[in-house]
């Protein structure tokens, strides 16, 4: 039974019994009626007291004394408000008056819950005197009192402290609130689930991930009905539930799974899904969207296999470009007091050109393996779109080539060569996904990338110039678009392609701070997008050297730790008229600098070597003399760890493998300097 139901079943069973007392007034005199009326109220466990039709208190039972720390015998014959003193310390009407004068308003005012109910009048209110001042919450119940012919008399209050239970209502009304607060604003879905399988709640990142509403899924059946779109997995969803929870009923029981969810809208979306069994049988369960971190996580696998393989392949070159530099240096000895009418003389250009195919393959392993760009400068990728796309156009004219360049384009800082080999993989690449013809689409366009934007590419937020290359061919489908940028992947015959193109395209878009994405599906062609981080700085023009070799009479130290490099570089610088010291590592050269001082006008260093490496050999060479001349040399390109060594002062950087002819003009350079 309620509060207020107890306390107005008390009053009425008071006012049974008063009544039957007057009836025996005839019988005994009004003392003995007041005594045994008094004795009632007494021991009533609730405090109570009784006003007559003059508002005065004619009882006043121990309890009340209790709440009130008033005497009976103080307050017996008071009237005026005098009994309201002790709950607020001023004398005002309270419920008990308001049984004899209604005042709505004043009710509304004065109580925080109060209705009526005939006589009877209940009302809920904070009351600060009681209790020596501490106050409390009080249900108060007061009813007219009535004579044997209907006529009132007075009135009794009940009055019984609610301080315990309100403070319990407040803290589960805190607590709801707190959890609906978390639940409305949590970066995951949410929902409760009675024991029934209806939903009981979703929150709005749950409708934010999936689209379904209450109206949508009122239940557990229609919620895996619709999230599960293939019927044997949702099968299989029903049995794991069962399982896991129904067949566990254990309270705090938490079982969670990764799972594909159909939305709403079609999309199916990657989903951790946790469920635990809360009292009375419900369900609480957590959905966290997890589709995109499942994605950077996939990006990342694929960057840290590249780069794995990356580093591989610059191992590779850096060997391979030490080889070529052996046999660039005696082809280029022989050819030296060669003329050219001797029979051997265009055998020996011949030789030269393979040289430099071979050179250009070592770019291109490093620059899938990220190991820098080459010869870097300002440029407006415009006007190599327009010259590679023309080059291609009229090689294959079953093709037709679209452009859409944007004016004042912003400058990229980028290898020319290394781009243009972007491309030309790209047109291939569509050309291959074409063999009936199409159309090929070429676009850039200045763009601001966001952080929200990048966060898939891994790159850093601001300006871009953005490159896409569009064809109208067969597609890919999702499995070979994931792998479409791994090394040695390739949906053509055997002998038919290495799977090296795009990997490659890959490594030289990330080796100059880009990114690169594909979009692609069966039947509707391919588009790749390209950023490249936009520049400040003005297009550089190239200028044409000639080729000629230039000789000189200096003494040079050449430090490398390949034997047969160390050999054919100084028979090279000697067949130029320079005095040559040779030495096989940083140690060995540094000792021979240290000795012949005096005589050295300049240092070739190599910059790869075991022990003290190229980097810590300058670097002490520089401090034994800071206005030492270095010509830093490397299978590798000049950015990375040699741009390092430039900017702490080296004098020059000359890449493997060189012709006679680009060596002697950078030694004049630093020498003439």
């Amino acid at each position: 039974m309620t509060t207020n139901q107890d306390q107005t079943q008390q009053i009425e069973n008071l006012q049974k019994r008063i009544a039957e007392l007057e009836a025996s007034l005839a019988e005994a005199g009004i003392q003995e009626v007041s005594h045994r009326i008094d004795q009632i109220i007494e021991f009533l466990p609730d405090a109570t007291f009784v006003i007559n039709h003059e508002g005065k208190v004619i009882a006043w039972n121990q309890a009340i004394e209790e709440m009130t720390s008033v005497s009976k015998a103080d307050m017996i014959g008071k009237g005026n408000y005098e009994y309201t003193l002790p709950f607020y310390g001023q004398r005002h009407p309270i419920l008990i008056d308001l049984a004899f004068m209604p005042d709505a308003e004043f009710e509304k005012q004065r109580y925080d819950v109060i209705y009526r109910n005939g006589d009877t009048l209940d009302g809920e209110v904070y009351v600060p005197a009681t209790y020596g001042g501490k106050g409390a919450y009080l249900w108060g119940t007061a009813s007219r009192l009535r004579d044997g012919n209907g006529n009132i008399v007075g009135a009794i209050e009940s009055i019984r402290d609610i301080t315990n239970r309100k403070a319990a209502e407040n803290a589960l009304k805190e607590s709801e609130t707190l959890f609906r607060t978390l639940a409305e604003h949590a970066p995951m879905g949410i929902s409760i689930m009675h024991s029934n399988f209806s939903f009981k709640y979703l929150n709005p990142r749950f409708v934010d991930i999936f689209g379904y509403t209450i109206a949508d899924i009122p239940d557990k059946w229609t919620w895996f009905q619709k999230a599960y779109a293939d019927p044997k997995f949702r099968d299989e969803m029903m049995l794991y539930w069962q399982q896991e929870l129904m067949d566990n009923q254990e309270e705090g029981n938490i079982r969670e799974r990764t799972v594909m969810v159909r939305c709403k809208d079609g999309q199916e979306k990657l989903v951790r899904i946790q469920a635990v069994i809360m009292a009375q049988g419900r369900h609480l369960l957590t959905y966290e969207d997890i589709t995109e971190r499942n994605q950077l996580e996939e990006n990342l696998t694929q960057a840290r296999k590249l780069e794995s393989v990356g580093t591989l392949a610059g191992g590779i070159a850096h060997n391979f470009n030490n080889l070529m530099m052996s046999i660039q240096g005696y082809t280029s000895l022989m050819i030296q007091d060669m003329e050219t009418s001797h029979p051997h003389y265009e055998q020996l250009k011949r030789i030269e050109a393979q040289i430099q195919r071979g050179a250009d393959l070592t770019k291109e392993l490093l620059g899938f393996a990220q190991g820098g760009r080459y010869q870097v400068k300002s440029m407006n990728i415009n006007d190599l779109i327009s010259k590679t796309s023309s080059i291609f156009s009229m090689a294959k004219k079953e093709f037709a080539v679209f452009s859409k360049l944007q004016e004042n384009l912003w400058t990229v800082e980028a290898d020319a060569g290394q781009m243009e080999q972007v491309l030309m993989n790209l047109y291939v690449n569509a050309w291959q996904a074409m063999p009936g013809g199409g159309d090929i689409y070429l676009e850039t366009q200045n763009v601001f990338l966001s952080d929200d934007e990048i966060a898939r590419y891994g790159i850093q937020p601001g300006l871009y110039v953005q490159i896409s290359v569009v064809d109208t061919g067969v597609g890919m489908n999702e499995k070979t678009r994931e792998r479409i940028f791994d090394p040695f992947f390739t949906t053509k015959a055997m002998g038919r392609g290495t799977g090296l193109g795009l990997a490659m395209v890959y490594g030289i878009i990330r080796g100059h701070g880009g990114a690169i994405n594909v979009t692609s599906e069966l039947g509707h062609g391919t588009t790749f997008t390209i950023y490249l981080p936009a520049s400040d700085k003005n297009i550089v023009v190239e200028k044409t050297v000639a080729a000629e070799t230039v000789k000189g009479m200096e003494t040079i130290l050449l430090i490398d730790d390949e034997p047969i490099n160390l050999e054919v570089s100084g028979e090279l610088l000697e067949s130029l008229g320079y005095r040559v010291y040779l030495a096989g590592g940083g140690q060995e050269g540094l000792a021979i600098y240290e000795e012949k001082r005096d005589e050295i006008d300049m240092v070739i260093l190599d910059m790869v070597m075991p022990g003290i490496s190229g980097g810590e050999t300058f670097d002490r060479l520089r401090r034994s003399d800071p206005d030492i001349k270095v010509l830093l040399c490397s299978g590798y390109s000049i950015n990375g760890q040699a741009q390092n060594i430039l900017d702490r002062g080296c004098n020059g950087f000359i890449q493997k493998p060189y012709k006679m002819s680009h060596l002697s003009q950078k030694i004049r350079e630093l020498l003439d300097s």
